[in-house]
């Protein structure tokens, strides 16, 4: 379990971090690294507490997230790609107009980048 190797980590940064953020990492960890039935019990009830806290995206934030997400999945697909000796690179700046009309891709989905 790597929760055990939050003593190392803290002794590690305690003098490049504030202590404010070593708090910060010590109480994360002790929240997230817990086990048992009561704490996981407690856990549950402050996930739900906090959840109505939580906006949904509106359609622009939406539109970000997905671009973003694409840009992690083309991210793993370049570096897979590159593990077997292929040499690719992401593209942005092109015609997303004109590319959807070529390879009919509808109107519902983006086109955020080229690979």
């Amino acid at each position: 379990e790597p929760a055990h190797l939050i003593p190392k980590v803290l002794e590690l940064e305690q003098d490049r971090l504030p202590k404010s953020a070593l708090e910060n990492i010590r109480l994360g960890a002790a929240y997230y690294a817990s086990s048992g039935i009561v704490l996981s019990a407690l856990k549950g009830i402050f996930a739900k507490a906090a959840s109505p806290l939580v906006p949904m995206p509106f359609p622009e934030r939406a539109n970000e997230w997905a671009t973003k997400s694409a840009m992690l999945a083309a991210q793993t697909f370049i570096l897979a790609a590159q593990s077997h000796e292929l040499v690719t690179a992401p593209m942005e700046g092109f015609d997303a107009e004109r590319l959807r009309l070529y390879l009919r891709v509808p109107e519902r989905f983006s086109l955020p980048l080229l690979i």
